[in-house]
């Protein structure tokens, strides 16, 4: 779901350089930011909360939280144990940054590629990623929603978030709420 939600977006983004567009003043509304902040990781919890969307309960059971910050994020996981070293499609990236030590931007696994060494010996994972707010060569700031082949480094820094681990009542920040299986899933029912 989360795939497929993301893909709808593809070359979607901000109208210009001057004017933000009311798609990305939503994304960003959503995760409490003015229209002017980088979008990657307000994409990732648009598409993400969206596709996890109960109409009938009027629920998400997204359970990554309503944030811009990639660092954000990679805490959230962290503290979880679902940040991983090997992506899966349907994974978040993440990017580190030297720069600022920390994790700097967001986007989506769609698959992976490849692997490969660099001439230097440094090991990389190639993948086919989905990011807001990105250019053409996957740098921040590029006000579309693009598909990008990416080299990941974790050596470097670099992770995935495996969020289909986590426990969906932690979506609603209630650890009471049940879930029940329903034609082999898992459906989240809040509690009585």
């Amino acid at each position: 779901m989360l795939i497929a939600a993301a893909s709808s977006f593809y070359r979607m983004g901000e109208e210009s350089d001057r004017q933000t567009g009311r798609t990305v003043e939503i994304m960003l509304s959503e995760v409490g930011q003015p229209p002017d902040t980088p979008w990657d990781v307000a994409f990732v919890y648009h598409v993400g909360y969206w596709s996890h969307y109960e109409n009938q309960g009027q629920y998400s059971c997204w359970p990554l939280p309503a944030t811009a910050s990639a660092e954000d994020l990679g805490r959230f996981a962290k503290e979880r144990n679902v940040l991983v070293e090997e992506p899966e499609a349907g994974d978040v990236f993440l990017l580190w940054s030297p720069r600022t030590k920390g994790f700097a931007n967001a986007g989506i696994v769609l698959h992976r590629t490849g692997h490969g060494l660099l001439p230097n010996g440094r090991p990389y994972i190639r993948c086919l990623t989905i990011q807001g707010d990105a250019s053409r060569s996957g740098a921040p700031r590029g006000r579309q929603t693009l598909r990008i082949t990416r080299d990941f480094y974790v050596s470097a820094g670099d992770r995935f978030i495996r969020w289909t681990s986590l426990d969906a009542r932690i979506a609603l920040s209630d650890i009471t709420a049940k879930i029940d299986m329903v034609a082999g899933r898992q459906v989240l029912r809040r509690a009585a």
